[in-house]
């Protein structure tokens, strides 16, 4: 799956389950925000935020220079006080993950009876958001062997080194 622009109002963007193996997820954009039109406010995917975004259960699948955009009121993230996450690796071994980008911004959304005007308004507001806490990868303790390089900082990852080759990304100014 590549060169993609995905859009969803709910986590669960794409979940490669069973045994899923020797995929290759790379290159696309994954836009996450909140659902705007009046009609479906609330509605939601039936799954909380710590889901995952983009979810693994399998081995040797390769998700790499994806960029993720999250763009959801913290007040909002369910359940109540946890972050976000956007890849988790549930099982399996020898998945490979590296240059993620991840931005990530604490804004509600503007609701209205235009689906698309409300959309619109959504996106070009995101740049005012201040930022939003995330775990940008997190590997289930049952899943070993995995590689996981610059997709995020320490503070953002959720993975046992003893069990993982794990490289954050250098954070600016620490």
């Amino acid at each position: 799956m590549t060169g993609n622009r995905l859009h969803a109002f709910a986590p669960g963007m794409v979940v490669l389950d069973g045994a899923s193996a020797e995929n290759l997820v790379a290159a696309n954009h994954f836009l996450r925000d909140q659902e705007p039109w009046t009609p479906f406010l609330g509605a939601g995917g039936g799954r909380d935020d710590e889901y995952g975004l983009l979810r693994v259960e399998g081995d040797g699948n390769s998700l790499i220079a994806n960029h993720f955009s999250t763009v959801i009121a913290a007040g909002d993230v369910r359940p109540v006080g946890a972050k976000p996450v956007i890849i988790r690796i549930v099982s399996g071994t020898d998945n490979y993950v590296a240059s993620m980008h991840v931005v990530a911004r604490d804004r509600g959304v503007d609701v209205g009876d235009d689906c698309f005007a409300a959309q619109v308004g959504a996106l070009l507001s995101a740049r005012t958001a201040q930022d939003l806490a995330v775990i940008t990868v997190l590997v289930e303790p049952g899943s070993v062997r995995n590689t996981v390089l610059d997709a995020g900082t320490t503070a953002q990852f959720v993975v046992d080194p003893a069990a993982n080759a794990v490289r954050p990304t250098p954070e600016v100014g620490v």
